[in-house]
């Protein structure tokens, strides 16, 4: 399987790329300008270093011919500058993206093109379906916050986390099933992260998806939530935008969508249509 890792900056591309070799991944890295080429650091050597004695592939690209051919284009994360506003980060996403579209970038028919990073993934992906319609039923994102609630609450399907916005677009999470105060290690998930922040739980979240992708056959079932454009049957239930992805269910049994959370999914839809406002 051939896969790009889009501007790869941080720790979760280094061990989501080491989890891909390991499950019979190419890599390229695309890395096109020299600001990425210095974030990548020694991202791509070290990558290499773990692919020796495999019959698996990385390179660092820095053009658009491998995307023709590649099965899976993943941004682990955009938000290099976590203290922007949300507006700014969702403008600059927007440019990106059309910027690759200017430079008339192909995509393979059966792409599946997966965001990370939580709210920052719905924003990016929000943009990047703006720029690419036609694109939109490809867009996967993940939530690190929700994967470590299955942990956390594993033999208690009711309860569950969902990184969420207040109306004035602050961070929130959202628990379904728990008493308000929630769960000390599930709280330390709170606020603005860092590029350092949760690296490993980035990348276990986004292979366990590549793995339903490429071993399941595009079975999200285990997932219970992910991040995706709705179908006309989901905007109905839900109340929400056909070009805003939210977190929905990926099985018909979720306890998890309770009352409450519908209400923060519309609140969420509502708010990226508004350009991700502040107060």
């Amino acid at each position: 399987m051939q896969t790009i890792i889009m501007y790869p900056m941080n720790a979760t591309s280094l061990i989501l790329g080491r989890k891909l070799l390991s499950n019979d991944h190419n890599l390229s890295l695309y890395c096109p300008e020299d600001v990425h080429k210095r974030q990548v650091n020694t991202i791509s050597n070290d990558l290499k270093i773990s692919a020796l004695g495999l019959m698996n592939t990385v390179e660092e690209v820095d053009t658009l011919e491998k995307f023709p051919t590649a099965d899976l284009v993943i941004f682990p994360t955009l938000e290099c500058l976590p203290q922007s506003s949300r507006s700014d980060f969702g403008k600059m996403c927007r440019n990106l993206f059309r910027n690759l579209k200017s430079d008339n970038i192909q995509f393979n028919d059966d792409v599946s093109v997966i965001f990370g990073g939580n709210v920052s993934g719905l924003i990016s992906a929000r943009e990047f379906g703006e720029v690419f319609p036609e694109l939109r039923n490809t867009v996967s994102v993940t939530s690190s916050v929700y994967h470590a609630s299955r942990h956390v609450f594993a033999d208690q399907s009711d309860k569950r986390v969902f990184p969420m916005v207040r109306h004035r677009g602050s961070r929130k999470l959202v628990y379904t099933g728990v008493h308000p105060e929630g769960n000390e290690l599930l709280n330390t998930m709170r606020g603005a992260w860092s590029l350092n922040s949760f690296n490993n739980t980035e990348a276990d979240v986004i292979f366990e998806l590549v793995c339903c992708i490429k071993d399941l056959g595009h079975d999200f079932s285990v997932l219970e939530a992910l991040g995706k454009f709705p179908t006309q049957e989901e905007m109905d239930t839900y109340e929400i935008a056909s070009n805003t992805p939210v977190w929905l269910p990926t099985r018909r049994e979720c306890s998890q969508f309770t009352t409450e959370l519908v209400s923060n999914l519309k609140c969420l839809s509502e708010w990226m249509e508004s350009g991700y406002k502040e107060a």
